[in-house]
């Protein structure tokens, strides 16, 4: 694998360095937020197909996330 990565040496840093820009890439845009919920509350989330399936779920996370948002401020 080293061989097919560059004879310089650094071929495995691109390779290392480029997954990490792509995981964090997906989890920015992917995963969702989470911060300020319970557990129950995010279990209910996500035995969910999805959050826009389920419209009653999504505008009450909205508000989660609206309410610690606020309270930060």
């Amino acid at each position: 694998m080293q061989a097919t990565m560059g004879t310089a040496g650094y071929g495995m840093f691109f390779m290392f360095g480029s997954f990490c820009v792509i995981m964090t890439l997906f989890t920015w845009l992917f995963i969702p937020e989470t911060k300020g919920l319970s557990r129950e509350r995010m279990d209910e989330f996500f035995d969910s197909s999805t959050p826009k399936a389920d419209p009653e779920i999504s505008e009450e996370l909205d508000r989660s996330i609206c309410e610690v948002e606020a309270g930060k401020n």
